[in-house]
């Protein structure tokens, strides 16, 4: 098992699940290098990734989604976990340098609302862009 880094269930912030396709760019042995990736879940200071590839802890990745980032957003890897049950492993980044995002200009579906309870107390937020792909088995 591949752990780096220190993946905390502590969260300071929510993190809002998701399943969106990103791409990742990063540099690996001095080339440039474009790779597919899961965006499992976000929320103001970082993401949480499943991809193919080992990335390495401190490694700049730009992170690109077809889901309403407009410019790639420069991240920092600050733990890697192997999925073991598959040729994946789970990455927690950082958020570099945030965009400031003008909620007027973004698709409704895309702009963040408070948590709502459902009948019988349960959260109602729901998952964002659950389009599965080759990385979206779960």
């Amino acid at each position: 098992m591949m752990t780096t880094g220190s993946p905390s269930n502590a969260r300071r912030v929510d993190r809002i699940p998701t399943n969106s396709p990103v791409t990742l760019l990063f540099e690996s042995r001095g080339e440039s290098r474009h790779q597919r990736a899961r965006l499992l879940d976000i929320s103001d200071t970082g993401m949480r990734l499943k991809t193919s590839v080992a990335l390495a802890t401190g490694q700049q990745v730009d992170v690109i989604s077809q889901h309403g980032m407009q410019e790639p957003e420069r991240t920092r890897v600050v733990w890697v976990k192997d999925a073991e049950s598959e040729a994946a492993f789970f990455v927690g980044v950082e958020i570099v340098s945030p965009h400031v995002v003008n909620p007027t200009t973004m698709p409704s579906e895309m702009i963040s609302r408070p948590a709502r309870k459902a009948a019988g107390g349960e959260d109602e937020r729901k998952v964002v862009g659950d389009d599965r792909g080759p990385m979206g088995k779960g």
